[in-house]
């Protein structure tokens, strides 16, 4: 085996061919260099990860006789499953944001936030925006036998305002309310990200500045008045 070695080793060397100066040589990229470091960074920080889990595993193996000990290759394995099962767990809690507020998160490097949540909406501008939402879902309603839209998608309203203005966030609607003069329900309202204060439609097509805590207090009393039916 050692001489096989020693031979490979000398014939090696003698094809060996003279290198001049000034000839092309082969180099990767700054940023594929960057990404070769940051997934061999990964690699290592994930094998060494793996060697801590084994080594606690069977650690405690000690004090409890039906655990079984675990080789490095099955904690690797063990490793890597939990991984793929973080990675589906994060995959639909960003799916679920997204159905929640559809096209409202845009990326930021590595993270996500709201689409021009760093530029704060005037008051007059939200309050302009859904006084022209209010007359268009009362004339809505008066050529629907008082019936206004089943949800804040639909076509016969235009699609910009169903949602804040300068943004993708969709006002938080309330389906099964009927256009009434009389009656002061919540037909739809601003969402979280405001502020405290909110803007609020009424079923009678009047508009009202409400806190947190009334709209929920509201949300409530009409629950309380269902139940005593």
């Amino acid at each position: 085996m050692r001489k096989s070695f020693l031979l490979l080793s000398i014939a090696i060397f003698l094809l060996e061919s003279p290198i001049y100066a000034g000839m092309p040589s082969i180099t990767i990229g700054y940023m594929t260099s960057l990404r070769i470091e940051a997934i061999s960074f990964f690699l290592f920080v994930f094998l060494v990860s793996t060697w801590i889990f084994k080594y606690l595993w069977n650690s405690v193996f000690v004090e409890m006789a039906n655990l079984p000990k675990v080789t490095y290759m099955r904690a690797l394995g063990m490793m890597i499953l939990w991984g793929m099962l973080f990675n589906l767990i994060l995959t639909m809690i960003s799916g679920a944001r997204e159905l929640m507020t559809p096209g409202a998160w845009e990326p930021t490097g590595i993270t996500y936030k709201l689409k021009n949540n760093d530029k704060k909406l005037s008051t007059e501008d939200r309050l302009a925006h859904m006084q022209q939402l209010s007359r268009t879902l009362v004339d809505y309603a008066k050529k629907n036998n008082n019936m206004f839209p089943l949800n804040n998608f639909d076509s016969d309203i235009p699609q910009e305002l169903w949602k804040l203005p300068q943004s993708e966030v969709r006002y938080k609607y309330i389906s099964g309310v009927y256009f009434d003069k009389s009656k002061q329900l919540i037909l739809l309202y601003e969402p979280e990200f405001v502020g405290n204060k909110r803007y609020v439609m009424l079923s009678s097509g009047d508009i009202k500045l409400m806190s947190t805590r009334d709209i929920k207090a509201s949300f409530q009393d009409e629950i309380d008045r269902y139940n005593e039916r």
